[in-house]
């Protein structure tokens, strides 16, 4: 909740399929969206919420259909999920 403090979450992640990219996070940006959505400042936050959207890491794992990324690859990633 809003009013909760932060703690470690952990959590079970799915296996990759043929369209995914596994990613080695090495590096994550919490911003002031973050803090937005940790206060639920717009009011459609869910929780238990994970902050930090902004990654860098190096590619891992490739699923069968991707052909723009290889095991290696240092990658930067902007996203919400």
């Amino acid at each position: 909740s809003v009013s909760a403090p932060l703690k470690l979450f952990t959590f079970e992640r799915r296996l990759p399929n043929d369209d995914d990219v596994l990613i080695r996070i090495y590096y994550c940006g919490i911003c002031h969206t973050d803090i937005h959505q940790w206060k639920n400042n717009w009011e459609h936050s869910n929780y238990p919420l994970v902050p930090g959207h902004e990654i860098t890491g190096v590619v891992e794992r490739v699923g069968s259909n991707v052909k723009r990324f290889r095991i290696g690859d240092r990658v930067g990633v902007g996203f919400i999920v």
